[in-house]
């Protein structure tokens, strides 16, 4: 009976022989569509006040289009 360590390292092998170039570019593009929602969000938090003196916005109002942008997010 072969031990459990090596029937892992074998589907691990397979799998990576599996792996094609479009997986790699489907990856690529997960992360690079991942990273700009982050980004999205990163640059609000920055950006709040700017955007809050030139729309006129008090910080109720403020603090709720952070709200919907991080439920737009997760939608």
């Amino acid at each position: 009976m072969e031990p459990r360590g090596s029937v892992l390292m074998t589907s691990a092998r397979t799998a990576q022989r599996n792996v094609t170039r479009y997986s790699w570019k489907a990856l690529a593009g997960s992360v690079i569509g991942y990273s700009m929602d982050g980004f999205d969000l990163l640059i609000l938090g920055f950006m709040l006040s700017a955007i809050s003196a030139t729309l006129g916005l008090t910080k109720s109002q403020a603090g709720s289009l952070v709200t919907w942008t991080l439920m737009g997010a997760v939608a």
